[in-house]
């Protein structure tokens, strides 16, 4: 009897460490509301909705702020197809204001700038945004592209 529990035990221990991990987010400024630190992120999961968490691997665009490779968690604001408009310091997607101001771009290397004025998000692409108006987000650095695509973030109310 021991032993098809143990390995009903590992067989489950095993499946749950390949699909699941929990992010933290140790940043001074919090970019998402609730001031949440723990995360829980899917690794299967890649069927995002405006708004949903997505968590993704910094690339070069986000140095020196983010390491490459660091996970980072952010809020799904646009889905492929979508239009996105930068009207100066204001950022449109689909013709609506999602945003105004970018104020860490005195900050910012031009090494991954956002320059372009307007993007259609191919598939799989996403525009990410933080809550928080001091959020290092699309806003700066464009796209999350598929390759850097984590899985689905689910916010744990510790």
């Amino acid at each position: 009897m021991t032993l098809p529990i143990l390995c009903l035990i590992v067989i489950l221990g095993a499946y749950l460490k390949d699909r699941y991990s929990i992010g933290i987010d140790d940043q001074v400024i919090q970019c998402l509301s609730g001031h949440h630190r723990f995360f829980l992120i899917d690794h299967w999961a890649r069927d995002f909705k405006r708004d949903d968490l997505i968590a993704f691997r910094a690339d070069w665009r986000m140095s020196p702020h983010f390491k490459e490779g660091t996970y980072v968690i952010k809020k799904v604001k646009g889905l492929a197809e979508d239009l996105i408009d930068r009207d100066g310091d204001q950022i449109l997607i689909n013709r609506s204001l999602i945003a105004e101001g970018r104020p860490l771009m005195d900050k910012i290397t031009a090494n991954g700038l956002m320059t372009q004025e307007t993007i259609r998000l191919g598939s799989n692409q996403f525009w990410v945004m933080g809550d928080h108006r001091l959020s290092f987000d699309s806003r700066y650095w464009g796209p999350v592209y598929p390759q850097q695509i984590v899985g689905k973030a689910y916010v744990l109310p510790i």
